[in-house]
């Protein structure tokens, strides 16, 4: 297992980041379903480095529901879900290119592959009935390296393409097209005024690996940037983020809500330093 020393570097699937002596570094995260105080299950990671080495979810009495194994090598990342008494409960495993790109994707028994053109990327999935590679999205990367666009290639309606509007390395909006003019799913994000630690920040390939092994693009803002404030649609507020950052911008609390602005989820982050 490849891991990391935690005082001195954090690293994962896409590159290394050193961490200097006074940044501090993720080593437990605490989800509750709904709210700490009234939750139906709660699921506790502990890290070294950018790496889960252990991931248990419990219910609402403290019983044990569920545990997810991590295996690491140098090119790969595999996950497998284990119910009470060791009971099987299906596997993941990534697989990454010599630049720590996702280059093959497996869930429940499908296959996805990903092959780097350019500023291009194809998406695949194996078809067993056909025995052959079905094509489910191309997307387009902007000069910075992140996923910029994704053309849909399997929609029976019609050609569809979504376009993310990045500021300041974030994306704030996203614009969702039918055959080239009738607007779909347009989304507005909002952020915390808030300065990241590096060692926190989004890369790249981080960014590009959640799009790509859930083959869409608007939930990604919500679920990897910790500054993020709102997901708006129209005139409503279909997410929100009640976050609290501690003074050097690590976020140590994440409380989100959905569109009813019900209580949809809460984290809690635990650093060393």
């Amino acid at each position: 297992m490849l891991l990391c020393a935690i005082a001195l570097t954090s690293c994962n699937e896409d590159d290394n980041v050193t961490v200097t002596d006074n940044e501090k570094v993720l080593v437990k995260k605490e989800y509750f379903s709904l709210t700490s105080e009234n939750f139906e299950s709660r699921t506790v990671q502990y890290y070294d480095g950018e790496q889960i080495v252990a991931d248990s979810t419990f219910n609402s009495d403290g019983e044990f529901v569920f545990q997810t194994v991590h295996s690491y090598t140098a090119n790969t990342h595999t996950t497998t879900g284990l119910g009470p008494g060791g009971q099987f409960a299906g596997t993941t495993a990534s697989e990454f290119d010599s630049q720590g790109r996702l280059s093959e994707y497996t869930f429940g028994g499908v296959q996805r592959r990903f092959t780097y053109t350019g500023d291009t990327i194809l998406a695949e999935q194996w078809d067993e009935q056909n025995q052959g590679y079905l094509t489910l999205s191309e997307y387009t990367m902007g000069e910075n390296g992140f996923i910029k666009s994704q053309k849909v290639l399997n929609n029976v309606e019609g050609e569809l393409v979504f376009t993310f509007i990045f500021e300041n390395g974030r994306p704030v909006e996203i614009v969702g097209q039918y055959n080239g003019g009738v607007p779909y799913n347009t989304a507005n994000y909002t952020y915390y005024n808030t300065t990241i630690p590096v060692s926190q920040q989004i890369t790249a390939n981080k960014f590009n690996y959640e799009i790509l092994r859930l083959d869409q693009m608007h939930v990604i803002p919500q679920l990897i940037f910790t500054d993020l404030k709102d997901v708006i649609m129209g005139t409503e507020v279909a997410f929100h983020a009640e976050t609290t950052f501690d003074p050097e911008g690590y976020v140590l609390q994440r409380q989100t809500t959905n569109v009813n602005l019900e209580p949809s989820g809460d984290v809690h982050y635990y650093y060393s330093e």
